[in-house]
Formats: structure tokens, C-alpha cells, sequence
């Protein structure tokens, strides 16, 4: 592996928080009679689609497939803001230390376009990204090999000297077939811990 100068940061829960539970626990409670767990598991699946495009497009999608779902998954993406909770704020630490040493930073992420654009405004720590790459605004999803591959070719850096930051197993593995370096998030000390096992050097 040559040294890192590209290090590659996901958004949800490494730098901003994200959970869908708590919404779709309400809105279960109040559109359906009782708990349905094929819903839940359902929804899992709605989100990686979703999340290769735009929200309201695939929500009307998914209603013409299941018009028993329609008042639920209506409300759901009127409140979608609510499943974005605060900056990590240690985590946006390490990234404001590492954007001071001259290394490229650049987010990759999971994200439905539209709503990424819903809360853009207040993730003021996406100003220390060199560039930002949204799977909705591509198309494809992690862990697919071509959204890294997208990701090297439009910011141009080969995968050895590449770090990537994903709180997902699957994703990290994925970075890592393709030669890339990678930690999957837990906590923000583990990150600064690991961050600094590959010689990367922080100021602060």
C-alpha cells in the first residue's frame, strides 16, 4: 500500500447521526392495527432503492405497489428530517484535525438525493470535503464496486492510497477487495486510534 493521501469519510452514524426506528416505530403504531415485522425488514429493502435516486420517486413507486402502505409512507417522507439527529461532534473533530494536515477528504455516501439536500445546510462540517459523493445523485449504492470506482475516477486517486472511513461491514469489505485501506467506525476514539495506526498524522 503506498502512503494514504485520500481519506474517504460516510456521512451516517461516522459523522451525523441517523435512525429511522423511532419514526417508523410511530408511524407502525398509528397506520397499522399491529406490528409487522415483513413491514419493518420491507423497509430495509425500500431504503437501498430509495437511496439510488430520490425519496419522492420511490415512494410513489412503492406506493402504486402496495396502495395498502400509502398514508404510512406518505407521512414518512414528510417527516424523513426527523431520522437525521446531531453531528457526532468527536467525530467531526478528527475530521477538522485531518483537513489541517493537507490530506484529501472527500464523503461518500448512502444518501437519497433530495433528502440529502433536505439537510445539507446543517451539516456545516461537509465544508471540509474536498467533494462529496451522494449515491443518489450516481445511482449506485455501497457496497457496489462501481460506486468506488465512480468515486476514483471523478476524483481522481488510486485505491492504495486510499483511506475509507464506513460504520458497515459490508461496505468495508467492499472497499477492501478493491485495495483500498479501510476502519470500520465504532466510536470516535476507536477512529483516532485507527486513523493514527496508519501513520497518519493529526494536528490538535
Amino acid at each position: 500500500m503506498d502512503e494514504v493521501r485520500v481519506i474517504l469519510f460516510d456521512l451516517g452514524n461516522v459523522l451525523v447521526e441517523w435512525d429511522q426506528s423511532i419514526l417508523l416505530d410511530d408511524l407502525i403504531l398509528r397506520h397499522l392495527p399491529t406490528d409487522d415485522p415483513a413491514l419493518r425488514l420491507q423497509f430495509k429493502v425500500w431504503d437501498n432503492d430509495w437511496d439510488r435516486g430520490a425519496l419522492v420517486d420511490g415512494v410513489a413507486s412503492v406506493v402504486r405497489s402496495f396502495p395498502q402502505y400509502a398514508g404510512l409512507l406518505g407521512e414518512y417522507q414528510a417527516r424523513w428530517p426527523e431520522t437525521v439527529g446531531q453531528p457526532i461532534t468527536k467525530s467531526v473533530a478528527v475530521l477538522e484535525r485531518l483537513r489541517a494536515t493537507g490530506y484529501r477528504l472527500y464523503a461518500a455516501s448512502n444518501w437519497a438525493s433530495d433528502t440529502f439536500r433536505l439537510v445539507q445546510n446543517k451539516m456545516t462540517f461537509l465544508e471540509c470535503f474536498h467533494g462529496i459523493q451522494i449515491s443518489g445523485d450516481v445511482g449506485i449504492i455501497k457496497p457496489d464496486n462501481a460506486f468506488f470506482h465512480h468515486l476514483m475516477a471523478t476524483f481522481g486517486f488510486r485505491p492504495q492510497e486510499a483511506l475509507f472511513i464506513d460504520d458497515l461491514e459490508g461496505n468495508i469489505l467492499a472497499a477492501q477487495g478493491l485495495g483500498l485501506a479501510a476502519i470500520q467506525f465504532r466510536n470516535p476514539e476507536q477512529l483516532e486510534r485507527d486513523i493514527e495506526s496508519f501513520g497518519i498524522r493529526m494536528v490538535g
